[in-house]
């Protein structure tokens, strides 16, 4: 049995949420017809992306191993959004809506690694994260209003 210490669990728990937010992301941008979402939803990617490799790299000074999403799980919650957008009247509103759920994902368990102690390096780069995933929310609350 592996024991693992509270903080690099928490890590560990907002690398996955990141990682899944930055696959769907990629694949949200490459099927949306406007160029602002679909640019919006690269950006974001990418963010989410270099989050990962900060978090890895944490993970790792921790003394642990990173884990990855499922890669056929998360193909299968994909098939789902896609279903639901090809009979939805606007299909930009269940990505927008799909987006959403993903980053209260990340945000969730970012507030949920602030409960736990972690030094302070690692708070400020937690911080900065709560504050993008902020960010990406409001972006996607604007954008389901046009």
């Amino acid at each position: 049995m592996i024991l693992r210490n509270d903080g690099s669990v928490a890590l560990d728990k907002i690398t996955h949420a990141c990682q899944v937010a930055a696959d769907h992301y990629q694949k949200f941008a490459d099927s949306v017809d406007s160029d602002d979402l679909s640019n919006m939803f690269r950006r974001l990617a990418a963010m989410h992306r270099g989050q990962v490799a900060c978090l890895d790299s944490l993970v790792r000074g921790m003394g642990e191993l990173p884990s990855r999403p499922d890669p056929d799980l998360e193909t299968l919650q994909r098939l789902g959004v896609w279903l639901r957008a090809a009979m939805a009247d606007r299909e930009r509103d269940v990505l927008l809506h799909k987006a959403e759920d993903l980053e209260r994902d990340v945000k969730n368990a970012i507030e949920e690694a602030l409960r736990h102690e972690l030094p302070d390096g690692e708070i400020s780069i937690i911080n900065e994260m709560h504050a993008n995933a902020g960010a990406a929310l409001a972006q996607f609350s604007r954008a389901l209003r046009k």
